[in-house]
């Protein structure tokens, strides 16, 4: 129960639904952060949970005519980390909602010799896109909280996308994490598809990811801790 209590401490933003799922919150977290919206702006996102992996194979996400953005989750739980769950989330990617909705303006977009201090703090400090940093930030609150410390390396995302023709690799591929001479190592999979019109629009603008959740993240605080 404390880490539900944590995460929502940690990812509450005024503009979420009320909360329906325990990782509800974080799910709509990581698909702001992908969007990267300036000034803060609000971000509808509604997660579909799946409970059976194929369904969520074969489900996509998609940006609603009413700028919201329907999301897909599911929970892998595997024997290795003593049935704690791997975050399975298909996104929409910012191209892909910046193509939707042609008002919205992102981080990404502002110049970067701004003089806006407001904007200069949130482009040097607040942007977290990469499954790595998702990752990262996570543990570290988790460790903070239970005053556990583990010698770990983030690893850079295993990127797979339309152009290196490895997209359904993803699917296959397991949030790698790894210990070895004392270090534990973490690499998530992560899938890109450009949204330019060279694929089918069914497969284009998609950004998945396989992230640690707080139960993994507290199991394996427990074994490895020092």
């Amino acid at each position: 129960m404390f880490w539900f209590i944590g995460l929502t401490l940690l990812y509450s933003f005024g503009f979420f639904d009320v909360i329906s799922h325990p990782l509800d919150s974080y799910t709509k977290h990581v698909q702001y952060n992908i969007i990267n919206p300036l000034y803060s702006s609000p971000l509808y996102v509604h997660t579909e949970w799946y409970d059976n992996k194929l369904p969520f194979l074969f489900s996509k996400p998609f940006i609603h005519s009413d700028n919201t953005i329907h999301v897909r989750a599911f929970l892998e739980k595997r024997r290795r980390y003593n049935r704690k769950p791997v975050l399975w989330l298909k996104m929409k990617s910012q191209q892909a909602y910046k193509i939707h909705d042609e008002s919205t303006i992102c981080i990404d977009d502002v110049i970067h010799n701004t003089y806006d201090p407001n904007i200069k703090k949130k482009r040097d400090y607040g942007t977290v896109k990469t499954a790595r940093d998702f990752n990262r930030k996570l543990w570290d609150f988790y460790s903070s909280q239970y005053n556990k410390k583990v010698d770990v390396s983030f690893l850079p995302d295993a990127l797979y996308t339309n152009k290196n023709k490895k997209g359904f690799s993803w699917a296959t591929r397991d949030l790698r994490i790894e210990f070895s001479n004392n270090k534990l190592y973490i690499q998530s999979p992560v899938l890109y598809t450009e949204d330019d019109g060279t694929i089918p629009s069914t497969y284009a603008g998609m950004h998945y990811m396989k992230l640690l959740t707080p139960e993994l993240i507290t199991y394996l605080l427990e074994i490895y801790s020092k």
